[in-house]
């Protein structure tokens, strides 16, 4: 396979590959003392368990890990990427998504004013990878005024593609340029292999540009023209997950070695709807 199941493991890393949730919201439950292992509740994250444990979440059985999928949404603004926050002004992203889709999460956010493609899967130990890698997101930003643009235009791509220093923050070289036909001369469209939260918003404020609006086009080989409505929905079917996606060590000599997304700009196999 594509990804490798582990035998044996970390609880929270476990919960997180069967879908439970992320490796990080796992981690929560199992301190508020939700989880249980073979009947014994735990509040330890780092308790090691095999295929043969048995899970519940609140009592309930935690069924196994299901074949990894992933599905590509194109998010609408107003809405949360997050499925758990009590104190959410708006609606959970997840709520749009169809009754039948199993339990899924996200890899990597969107802010709740920003549009576009959102990559979803039932492996949350995938998705922790994934956001940790240098897979490529690419974003297209509209800006104003018009004349703070015009005299960014030569500037601006040029000192994103070396890095730039916000606030004590220093981020990464972006790729960036403006689109070129008439219409569109406002909009910047910007290449990240980093996510830092908010960057390219705090990153335009920077430069006292306003954000018209910011939709993610691509991540890594997906990309949004595949689900080109709001809230549209397709899965990638399983054999070119396989094609496009693959994980490679990064590191083996790191104490934590960190894995790192190799992905081809090839065509993903789609099928529509859930």
């Amino acid at each position: 396979g594509w990804i490798m199941e582990a035998a044996a493991g970390r609880l929270s890393k476990r919960l997180a590959r069967v879908g439970v949730c992320s490796r990080r919201e796992a981690e929560r439950l199992i301190a508020q003392g939700r989880i249980g292992v073979n009947g014994v509740t735990t509040t330890a994250p780092h308790t090691n368990v095999t295929e043969t444990d048995s899970l519940t979440l609140d009592g309930e059985p935690v069924c196994p890990a299901a074949p990894t999928r992933v599905w590509l949404f194109n998010k609408p603004p107003r809405y949360l990427c997050s499925s758990y926050d009590p104190k959410a002004k708006w609606p959970s992203v997840f709520s749009l998504l169809p009754a039948n889709l199993p339990r899924v999460v996200s890899i990597g956010r969107l802010d709740v004013m920003s549009e576009g493609l959102l990559v979803l899967t039932n492996n949350g130990e995938l998705a922790g990878r994934a956001e940790r890698s240098d897979l490529p997101r690419t974003y297209s930003v509209c800006v104003g005024p018009v004349a703070r643009v015009n005299s960014l235009r030569r500037p601006l791509p040029a000192e994103l593609g070396l890095g730039v220093l916000v606030e004590g923050t220093r981020y990464a070289p972006i790729k960036a340029q403006w689109a070129g036909d008439a219409p569109s001369r406002d909009v910047l469209q910007l290449e990240l292999t980093e996510g830092k939260n908010r960057e390219i918003r705090r990153l335009m404020r920077h430069y006292l540009l306003n954000v018209r609006w910011l939709r993610r086009t691509a991540f890594g080989p997906y990309e949004l023209r595949v689900v080109p409505a709001p809230g549209q929905l397709a899965e990638v079917c399983p054999a070119e997950l396989e094609r496009c996606i693959t994980f490679t060590e990064h590191d083996r000599h790191s104490d934590r070695p960190q894995d790192r997304l190799r992905a081809a700009r090839t065509p993903a196999g789609i099928r529509m709807g859930a």
